[in-house]
């Protein structure tokens, strides 16, 4: 009998990959979503589809969650850039999970799984990485078997740089020194699902190659278009206007602090992906993913 997920987050970019990795490893997937029509567009009749009609997560009846065996949530895995997806970083996407994980503890849920991005334990003073960190904690203590995964830059979230690059905004802090190796989407999906059979699992994973910030800034400028010079920023100039942000624009100044931090820190764990970023960016730039047979055959060429 095929175990029965129940998916949080599965419209996103890490979200499809982990969607079709449960699909093609025989899981029965459920995803809960805000847009319906988005979900059928992507899944057509792979999946059941609950659309949350308050769009509050909290709303969701108890049943829904007694009804499967396993539960994972890929909200809040990176932060937004698109001001009408949260209001504050985030942070409501905590609240969402803290639900999610409470309901899978009453309800006795076998397996609960979650993706955050990696962070150094000796840096978490920013308030993003805070808050997951936090609720790693909380899912860790509430003794229900667990699979949490924590990623480095996920190559889906390189996608805005890229627009930037285009307009001549592609921009770095400073001399760019700090360090990443960023990780194919694909390749944590991989990874997370295939670790849902292993019990109490907290990974840590990166991709194979290292990048100062500047050099990556560079390697997507190329890509994107030769016409435009990577910008530096002089590093003093946010935390002067971060304060009148945070009287101004609360949405704005998350964003900012969290730029700031995540440019001048080394984010460089253990390399578990193999998908380069040269490969990622030949193949998978503006490409929808909105059918199985498109993702099976972009999987196959990335990993070739």
């Amino acid at each position: 009998m095929k175990s029965k997920v129940l998916l949080f987050g599965a419209t996103g970019s890490l979200g499809q990959f982990v969607f079709w990795e449960l699909i093609q490893k025989g899981f029965s997937v459920t995803v809960v979503v805000r847009d319906k029509v988005k979900a059928v567009n992507q899944y057509s009749y792979w999946a059941n589809i609950i659309e949350l009609e308050s769009q509050d997560i909290s709303s969701l009846d108890g049943d829904v969650f007694a009804s499967h065996d396993v539960v994972v949530s890929l909200l809040g895995n990176r932060i937004s850039h698109a001001f009408n997806m949260d209001q504050t970083g985030g942070m409501d996407f905590f609240e969402a999970n803290e639900f999610i994980l409470r309901q899978s503890v009453k309800f006795n849920i076998k397996k609960f799984g979650a993706v955050s991005p990696f962070h150094e334990k000796g840096l978490i003073k920013q308030a993003y990485f805070k808050r997951h960190d936090e609720f790693q904690i909380q899912v860790i203590e509430s003794g229900i078997d667990f699979t949490l995964v924590n990623s480095t830059l996920l190559f889906s979230s390189l996608t805005r740089q890229l627009k930037q690059a285009g307009k001549g905004k592609n921009i770095v802090i400073g001399e760019g020194l700090a360090k990443v190796n960023p990780i194919f989407d694909g390749d944590v999906a991989s990874l997370f699902v295939e670790s849902l059979s292993h019990k109490n699992k907290l990974i840590h994973c990166g991709g194979p190659e290292v990048f100062t910030r500047m050099e990556l800034a560079q390697r997507l400028q190329l890509f994107y278009s030769g016409d435009f010079k990577v910008r530096s920023m002089n590093p003093l100039a946010i935390p002067t206007i971060l304060p009148y942000l945070k009287l101004k624009n609360q949405v704005m100044h998350d964003r900012m602090a969290y730029f700031y931090y995540v440019n001048r820190r080394d984010f460089i764990t253990t390399s578990m992906g193999s998908v380069t970023l040269s490969v990622y960016l030949s193949k998978r730039i503006d490409e929808k993913l909105k059918s199985r047979d498109r993702m099976k055959l972009l999987q196959k060429q990335l990993l070739v």
